[in-house]
């Protein structure tokens, strides 16, 4: 989004009692629909302030109102043409979307939620050497060269890797404002585009089981980060800052956690359709095919050059699956699909240098997690 004017963002700061950073306030570094970040100069401290707009939450009720009322005129209708029936879909979709998207304009919400992912790297080490042991194990026979080969490279430079969170300076957070340390290096995406063998590696062999493992093994007792999109992690000499962390799971419940476990584990192992749609059905997506449930969740986890995640999502949506996902596993599906949209992307820049078509199983990559 454009960048709004250094007033705007003075106005919020006085409503929220923060008037005395109204001085220190530096340029903006980032703008989305949700908030935007400014850099601050502080007592001598390079900081960044994150605000949120009043107007922009009030637009965004209105729109969850008006999908609400979308949903319902295409239900009445009951056009039997599979683009409404898509529309009318991911209408609802989104609407079960709301509560985990509204909360991300709680900046206290955010910060608290740095502070429990801050109290889980320390864990991450460990964890990290083991999940590279496994996967080492399985890369003979797992995937093709071009990718292990991909793997192996990351595998040999991360010895040194570090994973980091911004901290909040607790006494500078508010609802609709919270000041934190910045994070230094480049965004991922700004890596990926300058840089995209580099940018892969840190993705595929950082990112990927740094999700994996909040997702199926710390969301029902901590959170798991559910925005992993490129421009929410910066790249530092071996550091990997993660941003952004308003759009978290944090009341994950452990049946369903237990079911994702079960489902990535038949998925990596090539479990029937049969077991993939019961496993998926006590994850939280039904229908009344196991075939077409088993092929839509394949898609969600093994993008390939030509299909992604976001695929799969329309494929589901036209088979009417979208209707039969469960509201606490949204965030859950739109976290794979924009993983899966990367990995497509990764996946054609590899057939254009190397001319292979290579699928990358994110159940394959986050199989060691399946088994805690």
């Amino acid at each position: 989004m454009p960048s709004r004017p250094a007033a705007e963002v003075q106005a919020v700061l006085r409503q929220e009692g923060l008037d005395q950073l109204c001085d220190s306030l530096g340029p903006a570094l980032n703008a989305g629909t949700v908030a935007q970040v400014h850099s601050l100069s502080l007592h001598g401290l390079e900081l960044v302030l994150k605000v949120t707009f009043p107007e922009a939450r009030r637009r965004f009720d209105t729109d969850f109102r008006l999908f609400g009322h979308a949903r319902q005129i295409l239900g009445a209708l009951k056009l039997n043409d599979e683009k409404a029936n898509i529309v009318a879909a991911m209408f609802d979709a989104v609407g079960k979307s709301e509560q985990s998207v509204l909360a991300e304009f709680d900046l206290r919400e955010e910060a608290n939620a740095m502070q429990i992912a801050d109290g889980l790297l320390p864990m991450w080490p460990a964890v990290y050497a083991q999940w590279k042991q496994c996967l080492s194990a399985g890369l003979s026979h797992g995937l093709p060269h071009v990718a292990a080969a991909a793997l192996q490279g990351a595998e040999a430079a991360s010895a040194a890797w570090r994973m980091a969170v911004p901290a909040p300076v607790e006494s500078l957070v508010t609802p609709g404002a919270m000041v934190m340390t910045r994070a230094g290096g480049e965004s991922l995406q700004q890596l990926m585009a300058t840089k995209p063998k580099d940018g892969a590696m840190v993705f595929l062999g950082l990112v990927v089981p740094f999700m994996g493992w909040l997702l199926l093994t710390q969301s029902s007792s901590h959170l798991a980060h559910v925005d992993p999109h490129l421009g929410n992690f910066r790249w530092e000499d071996g550091t990997l800052w993660v941003l952004d962390w308003g759009a978290s799971l944090r009341r994950f419940s452990p049946q369903k956690r237990r079911a994702l476990q079960l489902l990535v584990r038949h998925l990596a192992t090539g479990g029937p359709d049969a077991c993939v749609a019961q496993a998926a059905e006590a994850f939280g997506v039904a229908g009344d095919s196991p075939a077409q449930v088993a092929q839509v969740i394949r898609g969600l986890f093994n993008a390939s050059s030509n299909h992604a995640a976001q695929d799969s999502l329309q494929e589901a949506a036209s088979q009417d699956l979208l209707r039969h996902i469960d509201q606490e596993v949204v965030p859950v599906v739109r976290c794979l699909a924009i993983l899966g949209g990367i990995l497509k992307m990764m996946q054609q820049q590899i057939r254009e240098e190397h001319h292979h078509d290579i699928p990358l199983s994110l159940a394959f990559l986050w199989a060691p997690f399946a088994e805690s």
